[in-house]
């Protein structure tokens, strides 16, 4: 159906194409730079020209001229005079700094490498039903699972749980954190920094994650506050003030997943569940907000702030509610949504 004063024609349809291969390519030319360290030396040193950065690198020069005058023509480099490249505004943070929370590099790398495996697999499991889960594929995909997610963690520990009410009292008075899905436990070391009174548990079913996390946790001398479990919630025992699942939920099967939001209820004190999901609108079947988009553009993602609180609590919704999900345990939980457009999210950094 054509929009409003637009008429769809067969070239506007190929021109949609060609901009989307141009994604496609744009995002391959930020992988480039992002592994070869292209990004990282151009923060550094400003005004390289294309020779000069490759030289640096110990790079072929023409390829690297190329890459660079691609960039250029992107928007992604700058230049103060003719030849002598810079990174453009932001970009040193979104592109050369893996440990601001803006940094997207991480990102990038999780679809030239993981997504574009997946959906090469696509193939074959469309004919034959089959499905690659998360667990298992070794350290490399869970870094770049880690790299991916951890602004969403800083902004989770530092921004998101501060702000809830009267959280961060009771976790100065001893309370405690879960996390479901805790990976290579990054978010767990970021609320031990957060919350210097609180207890922590981490919980996963990936065994080399956790092997990762466990090293982590040691090597930060935090062992005696941060505790690991493998599998079940119910593993972690205790009472909870917060339990966390960052970009976790819709990767566990639907069938199961009313049986770990549960599992997590039983855990709370005064409940509260949080959910970030930078994948795009939340899935149709846990909201009613549309249907999921595959790897849309940035500034169309949002992050879903999940708050599970008893029914005698009158804590208010987090920020502009956007629907009321009964599908959870109805007779004792209410699960309140609230849509963050993600440049909110990050503001709150500034």
């Amino acid at each position: 159906m054509a929009e409003a004063g637009r008429e769809i024609t067969a070239d506007s349809q190929v021109a949609r194409i060609f901009e989307w291969r141009r994604g496609f390519n744009t995002i391959h030319l930020i992988d480039l730079g992002v592994h070869l360290g292209l990004f990282r030396v151009l923060a550094q040193t400003p005004g390289l020209t294309g020779s000069e950065l490759a030289g640096q690198l110990g790079l072929h020069a023409p390829y690297v001229e190329v890459w660079c005058r691609t960039a250029y023509g992107l928007e992604i480099l700058d230049a103060d005079a003719p030849g002598k490249y810079r990174l453009a505004p932001s970009f040193a943070a979104i592109l050369a700094s893996p440990t601001h929370p803006r940094y997207l590099g991480g990102y990038v790398r999780l679809g030239t490498e993981v997504a574009a495996d997946d959906f090469r697999r696509c193939r074959e499991a469309f004919k034959s039903g089959k499905a690659k889960p998360f667990q298992g594929r070794g350290d490399h995909f869970n870094q770049a699972i880690a790299e991916s997610t951890q602004g969403l963690q800083v902004v989770t520990a530092k921004k998101i749980l501060p702000g809830l009410t009267d959280l961060a009292g009771r976790l100065a008075a001893g309370g405690a954190i879960l996390e479901i899905g805790c990976g290579t436990g990054n978010f767990l070391l970021q609320a031990a920094k957060a919350f210097p009174g609180a207890r922590l548990v981490g919980v996963d079913i990936d065994d080399e994650s956790l092997a990762k996390a466990r090293d982590k946790v040691q090597q930060a001398g935090l062992d005696g506050r941060i505790t690991l479990h493998r599998e079940k919630v119910d593993d972690a025992a205790g009472a909870f003030d917060a339990v966390v699942m960052i970009e976790v939920l819709h990767e566990i099967a639907p069938a199961i997943r009313p049986a770990v939001v549960g599992a997590a209820a039983r855990t709370l004190k005064l409940a509260i569940v949080s959910r970030l999901n930078l994948n795009g609108t939340p899935s149709r079947s846990l909201n009613r907000f549309g249907p999921r988009r595959l790897m849309p553009a940035m500034e169309h993602r949002t992050t879903s702030v999940f708050s599970l609180q008893p029914s005698r609590s009158a804590i208010s919704p987090l920020r502009r509610p956007c629907s009321t999900n009964a599908g959870m345990p109805a007779k004792t939980f209410r699960v309140r949504t609230a849509c963050l457009p993600m440049k909110e999210i990050l503001s709150w950094l500034a």
